[in-house]
């Protein structure tokens, strides 16, 4: 398989999940478990409940406090409560309880069990002080190179989680083709409507002919659409100037989107402007946002022609 065949193979699978981990702090559930039911219906998929307990740490291993042993069984409570509220819609749903770190506790579970996606809540970071130390999604951001869908703190509640308009923030940097492709194949699970949008950064991309790089850009566009070959009708470009995070926010109201979808990089290609407007997107944006590393590394078997054709059927 090429090179390109690949990545669009990764594209396909990860829009065609089997597997969902959903990383909760459970007290996130209200707002997590409608997407997390209308993703695992779409694709049939497992899902699999994960939640890190407090713990400490000293040179000779974890050292438990007084009282942590209660904390354990609250959550345990609590998490069992969400799998149930997911079974009932007759989701395949399974619990893991950690004393690692989140981003451990999730790590493990994903390569434990092979997931395609990870969904999150994240109450996002306003102060700039806070910001530039990070966070569990930053961290997420950083380590995981499945896709990660996240319900950030400023998310509208959703009545089922629906997702019929997709956002797709387009860098037009390399590999970009991919990223497209993956915003296709997710808008045909769900039959959505694409509008993949670039931002022109005033900044960073003086010309001396805009007009010229504005057409060659909506023609790159095009071509992305054109390049997948299915359900033109049911997508369309959107060129705009000026700061990236600031107009994708504005595209989303004006697209009536539901769901925002921008890519990240591998770590030794990432950029840190570019993460930053992904997470200045998780942290603001009304609707939920799956950050896509581009080109991922360590992509697991394929998915089945049938668990495909099924999930394409739904």
């Amino acid at each position: 398989m090429t090179i390109q065949g690949h990545a669009h193979h990764a594209a396909r699978r990860f829009a065609l999940p089997r597997i969902f981990v959903v990383a909760t702090d459970l007290m996130d559930q209200e707002l997590l478990v409608p997407y997390v039911v209308s993703e695992a219906k779409r694709t049939s998929a497992h899902v699999v409940l994960v939640h890190a307990t407090p713990y400490s740490a000293d040179p000779m291993g974890l050292v438990f406090s007084p009282g942590l042993g209660d904390v354990y069984l609250d959550s345990l409570s609590a998490l069992e409560a969400m799998q149930r509220s997911i079974q009932r819609q007759g989701i395949s749903c399974s619990i893991r309880i950690s004393h690692k770190t989140p981003v451990d506790a999730v790590q493990h579970a994903i390569d434990d069990v092979h997931a395609d996606r990870l969904i999150a809540g994240s109450r996002g970071r306003r102060n700039v002080k806070e910001w530039l130390l990070g966070s569990t999604a930053r961290a997420f951001m950083s380590s995981l190179t499945i896709p990660m869908m996240f319900v950030g703190p400023n998310c509208r509640p959703a009545s089922d989680g629906s997702i019929r308009n997709i956002l797709c923030l387009i860098s037009l940097q390399k590999d970009y083709e991919e990223l497209a492709h993956f915003a296709f194949y997710l808008a045909e699970v769900h039959d959505a409507r694409v509008v993949l949008l670039h931002v022109l950064e005033a900044t960073r991309e003086q010309d001396t002919n805009p007009a010229r790089t504005e057409q060659w850009t909506r023609t790159a566009l095009h071509g992305l659409i054109d390049s997948y070959g299915r359900r033109k009708d049911r997508a369309s470009v959107l060129v705009e100037r000026g700061d990236v995070a600031t107009e994708t926010l504005s595209a989303v109201e004006d697209s009536a989107a539901d769901l925002i979808i921008t890519g990240t990089r591998e770590p030794e290609h990432r950029s840190p402007l570019r993460d930053g407007i992904a997470y200045q997107l998780v942290a603001s944006a009304k609707v939920p946002v799956i950050c896509y590393r581009v080109n991922p590394g360590g992509l697991h078997a394929p998915m089945s022609a049938a668990h495909e054709r099924a999930a394409l059927r739904s």
